[in-house]
């Protein structure tokens, strides 16, 4: 049979049985609308949870340290020179409390002595300065940054809080910077990690174990 006798036929019984032959039409174009419109609302409640939640993006591991014997940094190191391909780094915190004076206020913060990658970890980010330094870490500098509801009250805005000093313990630290008050990190105050064992806990020991990976949901 020819191409054409067979477009004869087929229009042939389309005109013979024109009710059927549009119910049947009609079917399958509901039929592949519904198939598209469904995956495509599925495809977008998807992005938009995936890009809400930030599971897009490298997420953090983050483990706290409570064994029978203290986590040092020689053990940071050991676990990072045996970490796969899928971690981009690892870093560790550690936790103290204390007073923050500008000699005319006090507040009471928690402190948390970090690395410079912990604020990349975490998606920390300074409102005003800058984020703790390698260098700094490195130098066991006295260096503060402030917690946003901390700077305020002390001296009426973040910005105004650069710069200043502040007296914490036994000694006198720099605001280098501000970060945003949250619901998890509300009244915390970072120092360097090696300023926060030398200065501050007296202990080489650390309390959390932060660690990136770039994996990507599909």
């Amino acid at each position: 049979m020819r191409i054409r006798d067979l477009f004869y036929e087929t229009f042939s019984a389309i005109q013979a049985n024109r009710g059927r032959s549009l119910l049947t039409i009609l079917g399958i174009v509901i039929g592949i609308a519904a198939v598209i419109s469904m995956t495509a609302l599925i495809d977008g409640v998807k992005a938009s949870l995936v890009g809400e939640l930030g599971l897009s993006q490298s997420r953090t591991v983050m483990i706290d340290c409570w064994p029978g014997r203290e986590v040092t940094m020689d053990d940071i190191a050991a676990l990072e020179a045996g970490m796969s391909d899928d971690y981009e780094f690892i870093t560790a915190a550690s936790y103290n409390s204390g007073a923050i004076s500008n000699g005319v206020a006090q507040e009471n913060s928690t402190l948390l002595g970090v690395e410079p990658e912990y604020f990349e970890a975490m998606g920390t980010k300074a409102i005003a300065g800058r984020v703790i330094m390698q260098s700094e870490e490195d130098a066991g500098s006295r260096v503060i940054m402030l917690d946003q509801a901390i700077a305020e009250r002390m001296w009426g805005s973040a910005d105004e809080a650069v710069g200043q000093s502040v007296h914490v313990g036994n000694d006198d630290y720099t605001v280098v910077g501000v970060v945003g008050s949250s619901g998890m990190m509300n009244g915390y105050s970072f120092v360097p990690l090696s300023t926060m064992q030398k200065r501050m806990s007296g202990n080489t020991g650390v309390s959390q174990i932060h660690s990136r990976t770039d994996g990507v949901l599909s």
